[in-house]
């Protein structure tokens, strides 16, 4: 079974599992015994973080194992906290301790709120409080020896629930701010058996690998090492019973705004060999003399040999080698049963020299189709710039726009840094594929091998959707790929309307055109499925910074829209990471003065918009090399968002640069300003109330306004917008308020 960044689907009329929010347990130190450094540490670290979740019909079990470890020479005591989620029984509970039975309790919510917030005032760590509204697990832990380490394992049942064919299960790794250092190992292992056949896993957080144990029998599973977990895993899945499942997820917090949808479509995973549809491939080598250099033409030739012996019976196949002039296999496309002998024995005899006449290798492979109702694929190799008859890359791009017929899908690999970038992202998008590059120091082979291993079975070509009464608009991608057997298509976008619709999917199926329908709602207001409108804005902005660098760099209403999208989502890139940069004036921030922190709302402003704009455009010159290929790779990343965004570019090295200093908590994005967490929707012009942090009268606006508790966990100095109005949470302000002062809040 393949892994892949996301796996799901929604099989028409099937049974809803829905999973309430799970929780990982948290060890606080309390009380510490006289050593040379008898000062309790702000936590513990974590040596390893175990998850296993086992789904048999509507119970799930789950099973946590952590172990922490005291990073002193002191003996301590600590306190275990489990969050639980509602309805869960609590069925082990065990640690280490000198094989003595270790006793805790369940406490109400009342009485949690009292521990975390006793434990959040005296330890002043606020991190605690997105939890204060859960009831807990709670267990003494003692004696935790120095230097020494504390496993504890807990496990709990809980009967699932029905809801409309989607089963989500959610457990919170965001373990960050409870442990002192990365994690060595934390793993999630979810074995899915729901008694019917499956459609797909997905997950919107963390890139999974599934295995296949039976239509009925999946399992799931995500795991790293040295890491600081900073997001919750979630996982969907739905039952199968149509040959393509498809499934609408919306976002509507407000009514009478636009919504977000997630639309995710996938073939039935069990279906048979003969269900595809034939295809004809034509693959493109350049065989030039730099490809000589560092084996290149050894390792392109294994690649295509490797994609050869990949072709199905029924599919045809071409060769087309070029160098100074072009060296085609046969006069047309061969048959795979015929001729895969001899063209393997082509392809061996291959060798680099000459030059490059890229322009005559593309008229002769776009030429060679014949036959309209089978897919058709170009798949090239080509490691530098054309050098021999047409070498003016815009006559290239459009003899491949005069040359190519209605279903030909043209896909590019460009080896080394020699290949123009922009060139070729720009010769496969107006051609109906994508391309891919092969840093000097990777494998040809193993790249070119993966792909056209996703491209063998095409199931579902030529897609379209048809939304009702419902106005879909701004979707990401703008053309749907095609549909390959193990593949999914997923669809971020916008919506206006709202109703029950009748949702159908088209496209060439078997050598006929298909159509499929589904039931789908598009509510008029829902606070669901809140994690799409982010991922709608990464795609965005990787649609955005695609058309600035290929096609349009002066337009700078584009750019500043690329600056808006970063700033209100917190999704940063090359282009726009200076929105985090600290500004100048120091770090140390200024008791009690909202505006002396420095965050105005300037960062989506015309200064800003002129930074993005003055990056880009220093970029666009880059069309060879390492920054090219991280420049293209980068878009694409965004494009393809199929979880939670994560601040970091790839440089011209090809190593991940990540941007600190933003955080995104509950649908809002937070910038550290000299210190001070800022609330992107915060403008200099609002009122604000300064609150001093950790007092009354944060506790007050966190049980008034319970999901002020999450922004307020990030930190001790957080200005927040509430309705209108903002919060100044610091080291001064008011330490109690008055009913009067949280009406006046709460209505803005």
């Amino acid at each position: 079974m393949r892994s892949g960044p996301w796996l799901m689907t929604m099989a028409f009329l099937t049974t809803l599992l829905s999973v309430p929010a799970l929780a990982d347990g948290i060890l606080v130190p309390s009380h510490v015994r006289p050593a040379p450094d008898a000062t309790p540490p702000a936590h513990f670290s974590i040596r390893y973080h175990r998850v296993h979740l086992e789904i048999t019909g509507q119970v799930l079990n789950c099973s946590v194992d952590q172990v922490f470890h005291n990073e002193t020479r002191a003996e301590l005591e600590g306190i275990y906290l489990f969050p639980a989620p509602p309805g869960a029984t609590i069925t082990k509970f065990s640690m280490d301790v000198d094989g003595k039975p270790t006793e805790g309790r369940l406490l109400s919510r009342d009485e949690a709120r009292s521990i975390y917030e006793g434990i959040v005032r005296k330890r002043k760590d606020p991190a605690l409080l997105e939890y204060v509204d859960r009831t807990t697990f709670r267990a003494r832990v003692f004696p935790i020896p120095p230097s020494g380490d504390k496993r504890i394992q807990i496990s709990y049942t809980q009967l699932l629930t029905v809801d409309n064919g989607l089963c989500e299960v959610v457990y919170p790794l965001d373990t960050e701010r409870f442990s002192s250092k990365p994690i060595d190992e934390v793993t999630v292992v979810a074995d899915i058996r729901p008694g019917a056949p499956l459609a797909t896993v997905y997950s919107p957080s963390h890139e999974l690998s599934i295995d296949k144990k039976a239509d009925d029998h999946f399992v799931a599973s995500f795991e790293q090492t040295r890491v600081v977990p900073d997001t919750d895993f979630r996982l969907f899945y739905t039952l199968a019973d149509q040959e393509f499942g498809l499934k609408v997820m919306t976002h509507r917090p407000r009514a009478g705004e636009d919504g977000y949808f997630l639309l995710m479509a996938s073939p039935r995973r069990s279906a048979e060999v003969e269900e595809r549809t034939p295809k004809d491939v034509v693959f493109v080598l350049d065989t030039s003399g730099s490809m000589k250099t560092d084996g290149k033409i050894d390792q392109a030739k294994g690649a295509l040999k490797f994609c050869l012996e990949s072709l199905r019976a029924g599919d045809r196949f071409g060769i087309v080698a070029f160098s100074t002039a072009v060296n085609a296999f046969g006069g047309s496309l061969s048959s795979v049963e015929e001729a895969r002998s001899e063209g393997l024995t082509f392809v061996d005899g291959l060798a680099a020299r000459g030059g490059t006449n890229l322009g005559q290798a593309l008229e002769a492979a776009l030429s060679a189709f014949d036959d309209p109702g089978r897919p058709q694929f170009v798949v090239l190799l080509s490691d530098g710039m054309p050098t021999v008859g047409l070498t003016h890359t815009d006559e290239i791009l459009r003899l491949a726009s005069e040359k190519r017929k209605q279903r030909t899908r043209l896909f590019a690999f460009g080896v080394g840094h020699d290949v123009d970038v922009p060139f070729l992202d720009k010769l496969t998008e107006q051609n109906g594929g994508t391309s891919d590059y092969v840093r000097p120091r990777e494998d040809i082979e193993v790249k070119v091998s993966a792909f056209f291993g996703k491209l063998s079975n095409p199931v579902l070509t030529d897609l379209s959707l048809d939304f009702g009464r419902v106005t879909a608009h701004d979707y990401y991608p703008q053309v749907f790929p095609d549909l390959f057997q193990g593949g999914e298509l997923l669809v971020l976008g916008r919506y206006r309307g709202s109703g029950d619709v009748n949702l159908k999917l088209r496209g060439q199926y078997g050598g006929a055109t298909r159509e499929f329908g589904y039931s789908v709602s598009f509510p008029e207001q829902t606070d669901a499925a809140e994690f799409v409108p982010r991922l709608w804005a990464a795609r965005k902005i990787g649609f955005l910074l695609d058309e600035i660098r290929l096609n349009q760099p002066g337009r700078q209403e584009l750019v500043d829209e690329v600056v808006q999208l970063s700033r209100e989502f917190g999704i940063m890139t090359e282009y726009t990471s200076f929105l985090v940069e600290e500004p100048a004036g120091g770090s140390a921030p200024v008791p009690g003065m909202a505006a002396a922190y420095g965050v105005p709302g300037g960062m989506g402003g015309p200064a800003a918009t002129a930074e993005a704009a003055s990056r880009l455009d220093r970029a666009m010159r880059a069309r060879m090399g390492g920054y090219a290929i991280s420049q293209r790779q980068n878009a694409l990343n965004l494009r393809g968002q199929a979880q939670a965004p994560r601040n970091e570019w790839i440089d011209a090295e090809g190593q991940v640069q990540p941007i600190g200093g933003v955080r995104y908590v509950a649908g809002r994005a937070f910038y550290n300003r000299n210190g001070v967490w800022v609330d992107a929707r915060y403008r200099p012009e609002q009122r604000v109330m300064n609150v001093q942090a950790l007092s009354e009268a944060q506790f007050q606006l966190g049980r008034a306004m319970p999901a002020l508790n999450q922004y307020f966990s990030i930190g001790e100095h957080v200005l927040v917008e509430v309705n209108g109005q903002a919060v100044m949470l610091g080291p001064e302000g008011r330490a109690e308020l008055t009913e009067a002062d949280l009406a006046d809040l709460m209505r803005g």
